[in-house]
């Protein structure tokens, strides 16, 4: 049992790293759309696609480099990045052809 919640509080830690690191990345989108006054154009759609890219490709680059040594943790990392890249294509599906 002790082996299971070492991998439990690993994927755990791993899923909380992504969020706190997608939180940022939102706060930093947000306020740089608005410290710019662009909240309301299509350059805030385009800032948010490059940033969801930049995040998507951070998120990988960790997987593979804890891969070896901190598996469940990477696992938790790429949880969470299957459901940004999911939830980041069905965004641009949905809006994309407006």
């Amino acid at each position: 049992m002790n082996d299971f919640r070492k991998r439990a509080v690993g994927v755990v830690s791993g899923v909380g790293i992504a969020a706190a690191v997608t939180i940022c990345f939102m706060v930093l989108v947000h306020g740089s759309a608005y410290v710019f006054g662009f909240t309301d154009s299509p350059w805030m759609m385009r800032l948010a696609m490059v940033m969801a890219v930049v995040l998507e490709v951070l998120f990988v680059v960790s997987v593979i480099a804890l891969w070896r040594k901190r598996r469940p943790m990477a696992v938790g990392i790429l949880l969470s990045a299957i459901l940004l890249g999911t939830h980041f294509a069905m965004y641009m599906s949905a809006h994309l052809g407006r």
